[in-house]
């Protein structure tokens, strides 16, 4: 028994349900469209039996496929019976394969039928596909303008299935750009579709600003997972490096931060910025806090804000003030203003250390072993000096320094006599003093104990004037 369908009919069908659903898209709004269509179609055709028009009752089955040869099977197959068949034509009814069949890829329909008695089902070839139905049901699937429900996390998204870059543009300019750069690694830029992200960076993001090419953010080459939140005129160039906002910004090294503000600059290892204006930070793990026009230039050395303040040595800090220099590791320095330099008006205090473990005297240094307190030439200091001295076997004592130091054509001496003040010491053969290094400019302090091994601590205090031709 030879079966097939007239496929002119069936398609003719298809595309008036189409036209009916378009028609329909037209006049309603997507949620009366959605409700409307439901997740089934109606599909109608004609069935030949031995070349001519069959009449009677038949059985039918329906399984959707991804292909019209083999292929896998879209949802569960659907058996219709005791259709009746009038002049070879059939109507089948509420053809549901689920909600999510029709994503907008190519589908094709496969039929088996077996009629009044036929000894079991005969499939129908070839498959026949589907275009007009699958449009329409892809319509009811799509995102709402006016809002969605049911949607399941993992499940239902927006975006694309393959390695190609999603766009959102608004006003018909782009303002979300998201590139697949690995299997695993995304770039995002949203603002001004000026912001750039370097071809060869991975897991960077720029989440807005920007306002034309000239004030466009910018990711450059070694900024792979850098962020600029957004602002205008910022730019990052280092690994993990992150610009929260502000303008004319940058951002160069691995895991730097600018927190904000104007022309701020970070360079180095996990340097930051947090915000103000003209603030530098220039080695590994430097920090301004904030104010104007602040460098930070001593590696771990931090700024906490005010104006034009200096720091180029190791774990110096300034903790505000207006034109204050630490020049010295460790120094903490305050200013309110200079004469004509930088650091020619101020105070600072300096922790010493070191450890003695004989009956001679040793030198504490600023880093515990070898950085001294150096005196440049044309500078003054009065030091106010407290020393404590613990040893491992429990004696302990205390001593009180003070004394004026001065640097004249590089020629470094004490006015007067230093005053030493025992303030305590368990061990009277313990001893400090103070010493004008003329050969190497700089204020040696010096402590000895009594053949125990002796932690000494010296905290300095000073005030500090300069005047003379380079800078102090």
């Amino acid at each position: 028994m030879k079966q097939s369908f007239n496929f002119l009919g069936m398609l003719a069908t298809i595309l008036a349900l189409a036209l009916t659903a378009g028609l329909t898209q037209a006049q309603a709004n997507p949620a009366q469209l959605q409700a409307a269509i439901g997740d089934g179609f109606t599909y109608q055709g004609m069935l030949n039996k031995g070349g001519n028009p069959y009449s009677g009752v038949c059985d039918f089955q329906f399984s959707l496929w991804n292909a019209s040869n083999d292929g896998t099977q879209i949802g569960t197959t659907q058996e219709k019976t005791s259709v009746q068949v009038t002049n070879g034509i059939f109507t089948i009814s509420n053809l549901d394969f689920g909600a999510y069949a029709f994503p907008g890829d190519e589908r094709w329909l496969e039929i088996a039928v077996k009629c009044t008695g036929d000894a079991g089902f005969t499939t129908l070839t070839p498959r026949q596909p589907l275009t007009a139905v699958p449009y329409a049901l892809y319509s009811k699937n799509s995102w709402s303008t006016s809002g969605n429900k049911g949607t399941v996390p993992g499940t239902h998204f927006l975006g694309t299935t393959d390695f190609q870059p999603l766009e959102l543009r608004v006003n018909n300019q782009r303002a979300l750009l998201i590139q697949p750069k690995t299997s695993s690694t995304l770039n995002i830029i949203a603002g001004h579709a000026a912001n750039t992200i370097s071809s060869n960076v991975v897991g960077a993001t720029i989440a807005g600003g920007g306002g034309n090419d000239v004030w466009k953010n910018e990711i450059k080459s070694s900024g792979d997972f850098a962020t600029i939140s957004g602002g205008k005129i910022n730019t990052a160039d280092g690994n993990g490096a992150t610009i929260s906002g502000g303008t004319a910004n940058t951002a160069n090294g691995q895991a730097v931060v600018i927190g904000g503000g104007n022309i701020n600059t970070a360079v180095g290892y996990a340097a930051t910025v947090s915000g103000g204006g003209n603030n530098q930070a220039l080695k590994d793990g430097d920090t301004v806090g904030g104010g104007m026009n602040n460098t930070a230039n001593g590696s771990n050395s931090v700024i906490s804000g005010g104006a034009y303040n200096t720091t180029t040595a190791v774990m110096a800090a300034i903790p505000g003030g207006y034109r204050a220099k630490a020049d010295h590791f460790g120094q903490m320095a305050f200013a309110s203003g200079s004469f004509s330099t930088t650091g020619d008006a101020q105070t600072s205090t300096f922790v010493m250390r070191n450890s003695s473990t004989g009956s001679s005297s040793i030198t504490l240094y600023l880093d515990g072993t070898s950085a001294l307190l150096t005196i440049a030439d044309g500078r003054t200091l009065t030091f106010d000096i407290l020393i404590a001295g613990r040893s491992n076997t429990g004696e302990s004592a205390g001593y009180h320094i003070q004394g004026i130091i001065e640097n004249v054509d590089k020629s470094l001496s004490f006015i007067g006599t230093p005053t030493i003040t025992i303030l305590g010491e368990d061990d009277p053969a313990w001893n400090v003093r103070v010493i004008a290094d003329d050969v190497n400019d700089t204020l040696n302090i010096q402590c000895k104990g009594n053949d125990e091994v002796v932690r000494w601590v010296a905290t300095v205090r000073t005030a500090e004037v300069f005047w003379g031709s380079d800078t102090p």
